[in-house]
């Protein structure tokens, strides 16, 4: 049976087998010795394993091996999956944002406010943009926007 074939009737994506099958080979470091730019295809092959994939339902999703993580990133917040628990994170007070993604990154843009994540083998690393812009002086009365970051956790049978 040809290669081809036995992907179609696999569930490994064929760009993932090509890379992983390629890259074992840098990793392990059997094979020739005179690869040329064996440095990049290693960055290429780390590259696909963290980098981010749109889902059906208009968000993105990624998994991190080497933390035993699925990942998942949408409207309603940021999902992280390990075995049969699970984590979301929402950031409160300044709307849902316009969700982007580039390689491993996704962010939350929210005006002058940016939440991004960056998914490496160490782990899934969060931070927060605040941008430059023009601030209003706001009164003190009650007026300030709810900066809070909710987090919940719960169990989940799978």
């Amino acid at each position: 049976m040809c290669v081809t074939a036995m992907l179609q009737q696999s569930w490994i994506h064929p760009r993932f087998f090509l890379i992983f099958g390629a890259s074992a080979i840098l990793l392990a470091g059997t094979g020739p010795r005179n690869v040329p730019n064996s440095a990049g295809l290693k960055q290429a092959w780390l590259q696909a394993m963290y980098a981010m994939e749109p889902d059906s339902s208009h968000g993105f999703t990624a998994q991190n091996a080497a933390q035993n993580l699925k990942l998942s990133f949408g409207s309603s917040g940021t999902r992280l999956i390990h075995g049969n628990r699970s984590l979301t994170l929402r950031l409160r007070g300044y709307g849902p944002g316009v969700l982007s993604s580039a390689g491993n990154r996704v962010e939350y843009r929210r005006g002058l406010l940016t939440e991004w994540y960056v998914n490496e083998a160490r782990g899934l690393e969060q931070g927060f943009t605040l941008s430059a812009g023009k601030f209003r002086q706001r009164p003190t009365r009650n007026c300030a926007p709810d900066r809070r970051i909710a987090a919940s956790d719960a169990s989940r049978a799978e």
